[in-house]
C-alpha cells in the first residue's frame, strides 16, 4: 500500500495537485491550485471533445506544462497544421454571426471562419514580424 501511495504522489492529476501549491507552481507556473481550478473552469467549455482520449483537466495541465517548459507542440504526428486542429476540434462552431477571431498572420483560417459568418483580424503588430 505504501508503494501505491508513493506512485500516486508522482502522478500529475487533479487529485495529486489539490492542496499542493508548490507542485502546481513548479509544473504550471500558476500561483496555486485555486488559480489552476479557476483557469480550468473558464476554459473547459471551449476545450475540444472530439477524438480525445484524456480528460479535459489533464489536457489543460499538459498544455500548461508544455507552455512553462517552452516545449514545441507536435501532436498528431508532428506534421499537423494549426488549421487542421482548429477545424477538427469544433471550436469554430462556437462562433456567433459577426464574431471576430484574432489570429497570427501565418494562421490562415479566414475561409473557415467565414463559413460561420464571422471575420478574422490579424493585429498590425504581427504583420511585419518574422515567425
Amino acid at each position: 500500500m505504501m508503494l501505491r501511495a508513493e506512485l500516486d504522489s508522482l502522478k500529475l492529476t487533479q487529485k495529486s495537485l489539490q492542496g499542493n501549491n508548490e507542485k502546481v507552481k513548479y509544473f504550471t507556473g500558476l500561483l496555486n491550485f485555486k488559480t489552476l481550478m479557476l483557469l480550468f473552469n473558464m476554459v473547459s467549455p471551449f476545450l475540444c471533445t472530439k477524438n480525445i482520449r484524456i480528460g479535459m483537466f489533464e489536457r489543460l495541465l499538459r498544455t500548461l506544462v508544455k507552455l512553462k517548459l517552452n516545449v514545441p507542440v507536435k501532436d498528431l504526428g508532428g506534421r499537423t497544421s494549426n488549421r487542421f486542429i482548429t477545424e477538427q476540434c469544433d471550436i469554430l462552431s462556437k462562433l456567433q454571426p459577426e464574431g471576430l477571431v484574432l489570429s497570427d498572420r501565418s494562421f490562415d483560417i479566414s475561409d473557415s471562419v467565414g463559413l460561420h459568418c464571422a471575420e478574422i483580424n490579424v493585429p498590425g503588430f504581427t504583420r511585419e514580424k518574422p515567425e
